[in-house]
């Protein structure tokens, strides 16, 4: 695994002037300040919609522990000039349940910047609540993560279906003329694929049906499915009808039946982002249903791409790429922190044990061309 390495600008001067603290109350409009300076304000959904965003991110999150401090922020003559937000998250492991955080809301006031702020931040998370992870789209925190010997691992790939033959060809030739050849090359192989392997639309005996909420017959599945896989954000019918109330996403649930009882799910987001999908490795009758229903719902829809998580897992990828999807350019993944235990250190870092989920995080709110 990996080592921390030091670094002058944490040991600098200008740093001492900032006291890194838990954030309070009284702290959010000073946090708000340094988020929107730093990004732009349609990122958040403007300030309205971020006000009931956080407080659905973190306030209502059901993964939240008993003294969890996920936001804190530094600060010098009571002026705030750092802000991070960290949205809790649980992670099953063979070894229990570990926490983590996604990536949420995490910025430095431009006179603020190279003084090792982040760094002194990112130590305090990880410190007070005991943290084995984190998630999310990382380019930004890469090189901080690097120097603190935190494992990065490219998890879970990016991936998108393109609907339309005649939009995947203008969209190759738009490749090729950017000289983006080897996505031009991608997207040919997607046509092939979906071209080959059309009769795994079929749909067998799995029949699919749209719900509100999800109740109490999930439970069973999400156990059967967490026994198969080694490493995965938890999943239980509180926390994914917490995902369903996130108040910048309007989402639709369907589930999969086989004789009745529920072999599967998927929680798409309305402009065609597969949130969540779900259901045992082995069965393969129930993931192409899926897959058809969500071909079906987009093309009623008029989406003209559909786009999520592919996950490592060599059974699913191979699903994926079978039914089209093209991978995306998109560095997603997650941060480890050393546990001391080598059996356990070697999961979290391979990559075909893990299975995450976007429907954990708000985060994913950019926009899919039609």
């Amino acid at each position: 695994m990996g080592e921390r390495k030091n670094d002058e600008r944490f040991q600098a001067d200008g740093a001492n002037e900032y006291k890194v603290r838990p954030a309070r109350d009284d702290d959010y409009g000073g946090m708000k300040s340094v988020w929107f300076d730093a990004f732009d304000n349609q990122f958040f959904g403007g300030p309205e919609m971020y006000d009931s965003s956080f407080e659905w991110a973190f306030s209502k999150n059901p993964d939240r522990w008993a003294g969890a401090e996920m936001q804190w922020v530094a600060e010098t003559n009571g002026d705030i000039v750092a802000a991070w937000a960290t949205m809790p998250v649980m992670l099953k492991t063979p070894e229990g349940i570990k926490r983590g955080h996604w990536l949420h809301s995490t910025a430095v006031a431009t006179r603020a910047q190279r003084k090792g702020l982040g760094r002194r931040i990112y130590r305090s998370i990880i410190s007070h609540n005991d943290l084995t992870f984190g998630v999310g789209v990382v380019n930004a925190s890469r090189a901080l993560y690097k120097v603190e010997g935190v494992n990065f691992v490219r998890s879970d790939i990016f991936g998108e279906l393109v609907m339309s033959v005649p939009k995947s060809c203008r969209l190759c030739i738009h490749l090729i003329l950017r000289a983006k050849i080897s996505e031009a090359v991608e997207l040919l192989k997607s046509l092939i694929r979906r071209a080959a392997h059309s009769d795994r639309w079929n749909n067998g005996n799995v029949k699919i049906e749209r719900v509100d909420a999800f109740t109490d017959e999930i439970t069973p599945l999400l156990a059967e499915i967490e026994a198969e896989i080694p490493i995965m954000t938890q999943r239980s019918k509180v926390k994914l009808n917490w995902f369903l109330s996130n108040p910048r996403l309007t989402t639709e649930v369907v589930v999969a039946r086989k004789s009745g009882t529920i072999s599967g799910f998927a929680i798409l987001r309305s402009d065609g982002m597969i949130l969540d999908l779900l259901a045992r490795k082995g069965d393969i009758a129930t993931i192409r249903a899926l897959f058809s229903h969500l071909a079906t719902w987009a093309h009623d829809l008029g989406i003209g791409r559909l786009a999520g998580i592919i996950p490592s897992i060599p059974e699913w990828e191979a699903e994926y790429r079978r039914a089209g999807f093209r991978i995306m350019s998109v560095d997603f993944g997650f941060f480890v922190v050393p546990t001391g235990n080598s059996t356990m250190d070697a999961l979290l870092i391979d990559p075909e044990n893990w299975y995450l989920s976007m429907a954990d995080s708000d985060l994913f709110t950019f926009k899919l061309s039609s």
